[in-house]
Order: C-alpha cells, then sequence, then structure tokens
C-alpha cells in the first residue's frame, strides 16, 4: 500500500498591541505540507512501514508577540515578530507484528528542521516594576535535529485486561 497527501495553508496571526510595549500588528503566512508513505505486509504477522515528510507551521500567536511574565514558568517571555515558519523534512519507519489482539512495533525516525521555533533562555534579565527581577526568554528558530527509536506493545492479560507498552 502507498499512500500520500498534501495540505497547504493560510494563517493570519493578529495582535491588537499592547499599550507602550508593543504595536498592533498582522502577520501572515502560508504552509505547505506532503507526506509519502508505504505499507509492506511480509507475511499474515509482519509487516514494514515507512514514511517521508515535509512539514511547515506558521509561528503562533505567543511566539511571535509574547511579551511579559509567564506565571508557570516564572521567566519573562519575549516573542520575535520577524520569526519565519517553521521547516522540517523527516524519515520514519517501522517493523510490526500482530497477531489477533496482540502487537508489538519498532520505529525509528529522524526529522531535519532548517527553522525549528523554540524558547530559549537568555543572559538578561527584565526588571518589573513591583513584582521582582525575571530571567528573559525568547522564542527564535533554530536548526534542529530530532531523532529516535520508539516501542510499542500490546498484550491481553484476561478478557477484559490489556497491557499497554509504550
Amino acid at each position: 500500500k502507498v499512500t500520500f497527501g498534501l495540505r497547504h495553508g493560510q494563517h493570519d496571526v493578529d495582535s491588537k498591541g499592547g499599550g507602550d510595549k508593543f504595536d498592533a500588528a498582522n502577520k501572515s503566512f502560508k504552509t505547505n505540507n506532503g507526506a509519502i508513505g508505504g505499507l509492506y505486509n511480509l507475511s499474515s504477522q509482519w509487516s514494514l512501514t515507512g514514511n517521508l515528510s515535509h512539514n511547515e507551521r506558521a509561528p503562533s500567536y505567543f511566539e511571535l508577540y509574547a511579551n511579559g511574565v509567564h506565571a508557570a514558568t516564572g521567566t519573562y517571555e519575549q516573542g520575535q515578530a520577524n520569526l519565519k515558519i517553521e521547516k522540517s523534512n523527516g524519515l520514519d519507519g517501522q517493523i510490526r507484528w500482530k497477531s489477533g489482539q496482540d502487537s508489538l512495533t519498532f520505529g525509528m525516525y529522524y526529522t531535519l528542521f532548517s527553522n525549528y521555533i523554540g524558547l530559549r533562555s537568555t543572559d538578561n534579565s527584565e526588571a518589573i516594576l513591583g513584582d521582582g527581577t525575571y530571567k528573559i526568554s525568547q522564542f527564535s528558530g533554530i536548526k534542529a535535529e530530532f531523532k529516535g527509536v520508539e516501542l510499542e506493545g500490546k498484550t491481553m492479560l484476561t478478557d477484559n485486561l490489556q497491557l499497554n507498552i509504550k
């Protein structure tokens, strides 16, 4: 079996502004995503799968326009209005075994980002009136590489109890 998919998106991200901290702004992004995958049955119980993909993601509102303290992390987050689209190319493969309701899957993946958007700590601090001093974190795009392996298994222990391992 061979599968494929394509998607084109238009994303508008608006900011009404924040007083004297930042101006109202509108950013538009066009994203393109595509994937092709295959499944090959080795036997009635064993199969191989593989996928190639290209993914693009528009920056979110807070990645572009954040400008304040994040209560959960206790840091001062700064968005970057000049962020570009996050882009990646990926490859993954799996070998699968299935017998009745029991299964085992082993997979590997590799994704290369030409622009991964993440929140990075800085060496700077931002003084907040009346609240103290907070470490500054900024959203930025960097080259990144994600790779790894995955293992998942399922087996029925009784008629009503299934064990899942991931």
